[in-house]
């Protein structure tokens, strides 16, 4: 993974091992890996947005650098991907995709330690749809 479009591949493929766990039963698992997708999406972004196409391999290992882009704080990826003015107006153009960010923005790393039974099968369907809009909007950008 060292470039847009294999972070991007690797959200992709995130995504549907996040809708085949929660087909089989595991939603809170499935919340977990559906928020690192959307995460990706971001950081695959914030690539294109700085022109670092080897940014995983020429400045992840440990530089000081790396320490800014390594979160997983949606709302700070939004900004670092330079989508924050489009993605505000977004918000406030569209009450649905407002209401979509409210969903995905309840993830957190931190909910891979959600107890089992966090997540219910409505709630997941719902933030897998949230993911979903918020993912190809981030693409068309």
């Amino acid at each position: 993974m060292t470039n847009p479009i294999d972070i991007r591949s690797l959200s992709d493929s995130r995504l549907v091992e996040a809708e085949l766990l929660s087909l089989n039963g595991f939603h809170d698992s499935a919340f977990y890996i559906a928020g690192y997708a959307l995460e990706l999406q971001l950081k695959a972004k914030i690539c294109e947005h700085f022109d670092l196409p080897d940014f995983y391999t020429e400045y992840v290992p440990r530089t000081d650098l790396s320490k800014t882009f390594l979160i997983h704080n949606l709302e700070r990826l939004t900004l670092l991907s330079g989508l924050h003015a489009k993605f505000k107006a977004e918000k406030i153009a569209n009450a649905d995709f407002e209401n979509h960010w409210i969903n995905v923005k309840q993830w957190s790393e931190k909910s891979r330690y959600n107890l089992i039974g966090t997540q219910t099968l409505t709630e997941i369907t719902n933030f897998f749809e949230s993911i979903k809009i918020i993912i190809e909007w981030i693409k068309a950008q």
